[in-house]
């Protein structure tokens, strides 16, 4: 036990464990609820528990997750042993502060934290990173954000009480670029150098290539060019892995190392992950805001196949409870795709999407309202094309745990059918 927690750190600690414990004996998630516990205790226990470890803070409104597992990845190569392991998606103070209490040991030298952006200024203040990554600041859940400047001024809020960390910023996001003045820390920049003035420690010239399915593109660095290959596709990941190799650079000077270090790595549940389900091909992109589905939609439309969607979007308490943003979502390109076979929409927003299709140019003929699931994927698995879903927070779970009983119904019968958790 780290030799600065004292008697009221400790009993924290144990309470946490304890809380973990009983909620695991309930059936019940018990990554939240022990952190919070602790925090009430100890409001200064994050900062106890990451005094000795260098930290990597990833933040943004889409990319968080996949930039953070991308830096770990690479960190995880270099330094066995020495890089903690976490909760993928976790970001809030009290589900940080359960990951660190879940694997505290002191011989962690290294930590990737993802950090939703409203709770960077706690988080920031308690781990005071040694490295800050901003994927890029966008429109996100308008019932969490009354603007987009909110989110940056509690960025930079949060920046302001870690002036020596350094900042890994999007240079091509514009938003983002206003850290570099607003903020006095060193600023390294990463992005395409057709779309900036600035220096950047890492450029890409905006050209990806399919590979399998994956993708290859270049980025040049001060050290010369070097090529990345990533194991899942769209231009939003190649900025991810700029992003992680940026951060990266400050603790190995050789990129293109740590760029090999990319290819093997999968994605995290619901970003590009990939399964078969009777034999049919699916993928799955987490679409919880405009920009992500601006992404999904620009992946989509570069497709030469046909190909199916599946737009599962709810308001829960996860996701926005507000619907009015679905109107700014731009469906003209994938309107005017041609190889997009049917669209089908469920879960408890998919008469406020069927609206919006229809507003967009598709016919009721392209389109599909199917709530029940079973109905759902007897549907899809009818075709042999491939099915993009496109889940929010909630959808993704409630999929998850529908294919997992559809699997054990199915699954005996069918011996083309293989299974990956969302």
């Amino acid at each position: 036990m780290n030799k600065k927690l004292k008697i009221r750190h400790k009993i924290a600690i144990r309470l946490a464990k304890l809380t973990n414990r009983v909620l695991k004996l309930l059936g019940k998630n018990g990554e939240a609820l022990p952190g919070f516990i602790a925090l009430k205790l100890c409001p200064d226990i994050l900062s106890v528990l990451t005094s000795d470890v260098k930290c990597i803070c990833v933040t943004g409104t889409n990319g968080k997750t996949t930039t953070t597992h991308f830096i770990r990845s690479i960190l995880e190569h270099w330094y066995p042993d020495a890089v903690m392991k976490s909760i993928t998606g976790v970001n809030l103070p009290q589900s940080v502060v359960w990951n660190f209490i879940k694997n505290g040991d002191p011989k962690w030298k290294y930590a990737v934290i993802e950090c939703d952006e409203d709770y960077t200024p706690v988080l920031f203040k308690s781990i005071k990173p040694d490295v800050i990554v901003v994927t890029n600041i966008s429109e996100d859940q308008v019932s969490r954000f009354p603007s987009v400047e909110y989110v940056r001024d509690r960025i930079v809020t949060a920046i302001a009480t870690t002036p020596d960390s350094v900042l890994c910023l999007n240079a091509n996001d514009e938003l983002t670029m206003t850290l570099a003045e607003k903020c006095t820390n060193t600023a390294l920049l990463f992005g395409k150098e057709s779309e900036t003035s600035g220096k950047l420690r890492l450029s890409w010239n905006g050209i990806s290539k399919a590979e399998g399915e994956g993708q290859r593109f270049s980025l040049r660095s001060e050290n010369g060019e070097f090529s990345v290959k990533l194991a899942f596709p769209g231009s939003y990941n190649a900025y991810n892995a700029m992003a992680a190799l940026c951060a990266c650079s400050l603790y190995r000077k050789d990129m293109a190392s740590c760029a090999s270090m990319l290819e093997n790595v999968q994605p995290c549940p619901s970003r590009m992950e990939t399964m078969k389900i009777g034999g049919v091909p699916m993928r799955t992109i987490l679409a919880k805001n405009v920009a992500s589905f601006g992404a999904s939609i620009e992946y989509i439309t570069t497709l030469t196949k046909p190909v199916r969607i599946v737009i599962a979007q709810a308001a829960e308490i996860p996701d926005d409870m507000d619907t009015a943003w679905v109107a700014k979502v731009n469906l003209k390109k994938l309107s005017e795709s041609k190889f997009i076979e049917k669209i089908y929409v469920t879960g408890t927003c998919a008469e406020v999407w069927e609206g919006h299709l229809y507003k967009s140019g598709f016919s009721k003929s392209d389109v599909c309202v199917i709530h029940d699931f079973d109905s759902l994927m007897n549907e899809l698995i009818k075709q042999e094309s491939e099915v993009i879903w496109l889940p929010c927070y909630s959808e993704s779970c409630r999929i998850d745990k529908e294919i997992s009983l559809w699997k054990i119904r199915k699954a005996p019968s069918d011996n083309n059918c293989s299974f990956w958790s969302f």
